[in-house]
């Protein structure tokens, strides 16, 4: 998640569309998976306390490995 606002939330529509036009697709293999993905998103789109990568690494809340 590295941006916010408006480009966050249409990223968010896009992947939930994408998700939704290929779950047919999917029907002998992995079918709910897509599902679970666009729910996600939709769970993304809803949440209000966003942060980007670089607010949740500037609180060190993330140890990486290159520090």
């Amino acid at each position: 998640m590295l941006m916010r606002g408006r480009w966050f939330r249409a990223g968010c529509l896009g992947g939930i569309v994408f998700c939704l036009a290929i779950a047919p697709l999917g029907l002998g293999s992995a079918f709910p998976a897509t599902l679970l993905l666009a729910w996600a998103f939709y769970q993304l789109y809803n949440q209000d306390n966003r942060r980007n990568v670089n607010e949740v690494i500037d609180q060190n809340q993330v140890l990486l490995p290159f520090q």
